[in-house]
C-alpha cells in the first residue's frame, strides 16, 4: 500500500523530536508540547506541525508544511526536484505546500529525506519563529508590542 510505505520513509527519517500524531484528520508530523508548549499559534492546544500524510478520493499528499513559509527551502527544493526528472505536483497556497501523487514512484524520496535533514527539529522552530515575526506575533502567537 503506497500510503503505508511513505508513511514507513517519513518516520525513517524524521528527526527524534518530532512525533506522529492525528491531527486535523491527516497523519501528522509535530513538535510536541514537551519541546514547543506555544503550539501552533493559532490553536495553542494542538502540537506545531512540520509534515503530514493523508489519503484524499483522487490521490495521496504529503503536507510539507516546513516548506510553506521558507523560501530558500523552497527554493531548494524545487531545483533538487527539478534535477530527478519527476514531475512536481506542489500546490503551495493559505494551507501550506501539498505534494500530490498517486503512486510511490512519482515521488522523489530522496529530495523529500534531503529536505527533512535540512529542517530537523531546532531549525524549524527558529524559522517559525521568524515567519511569527514577519506578521508581527511573537513565539505564542500573540500580537508583538
Amino acid at each position: 500500500m503506497p500510503l503505508a510505505a511513505v508513511r514507513a520513509f517519513i518516520l525513517g527519517n524524521l528527526d527524534e523530536d518530532f512525533q506522529e500524531c492525528m491531527q486535523y484528520g491527516v497523519v501528522g508530523y509535530c513538535v510536541p508540547h514537551r519541546i514547543w508548549p506555544h503550539g501552533h499559534h493559532t490553536r495553542p492546544e494542538l502540537p506545531l506541525m512540520y509534515m503530514g500524510l493523508s489519503s484524499q478520493k483522487n490521490d495521496m499528499v504529503v503536507y510539507m508544511l516546513f516548506l510553506h513559509h521558507n523560501p530558500p527551502m523552497r527554493e531548494w527544493f524545487d531545483g533538487a526536484w527539478r534535477a530527478t526528472g519527476k514531475k512536481l505536483h506542489l500546490d503551495v497556497g493559505g494551507g501550506g505546500c501539498c505534494l500530490r501523487f498517486k503512486q510511490v514512484d512519482e515521488l522523489a524520496l530522496d529530495v523529500i529525506a534531503e529536505a527533512m535533514r535540512r529542517l530537523p527539529t531546532t531549525a524549524y522552530l527558529k524559522d517559525h519563529v521568524a515567519a511569527l515575526a514577519r506578521m508581527g506575533k511573537g513565539p505564542d502567537g500573540k500580537p508583538l508590542r
